[in-house]
């Protein structure tokens, strides 16, 4: 069954609802000025919107994460076209499965 919802999904930008107008009005909720902010994307799928709050919040270190890898895969392919991979940190996890530590995360 999982493998047909995965199917399903394939080659769509983003598995989910919001948008990229959603995500950059979330984004200005939070103070422009912050930098190296810690950022956790908890189901993440291939990183649309990872990848836009690497672009708003240039120090940004940004731990994102799916349980199914060939998203991650993208993600991370994806982050390192564009320079980021050295501040995005693409990882196979589940969310309920999820193992840092108390407010290890400016924002989520």
């Amino acid at each position: 069954m999982e493998k047909y919802f995965y199917e399903a999904f394939n080659g769509m930008k983003r598995f989910g609802p919001g948008s990229d107008a959603s995500t950059l009005r979330a984004i200005k909720m939070f103070p422009a000025n912050t930098s190296q902010l810690k950022i956790l994307d908890i189901g993440c799928g291939i990183g649309t919107h990872t990848l836009i709050l690497a672009k708003h919040f240039p120090e940004a270190d940004i731990t994102a994460i799916d349980n199914h890898a060939p998203h991650i895969e993208k993600l991370n392919e994806a982050a390192a076209k564009r320079g980021y991979s050295g501040r995005i940190h693409g990882i196979v996890m589940s969310m309920f499965e999820m193992t840092f530590g108390n407010e290890s995360f400016d924002l989520i």
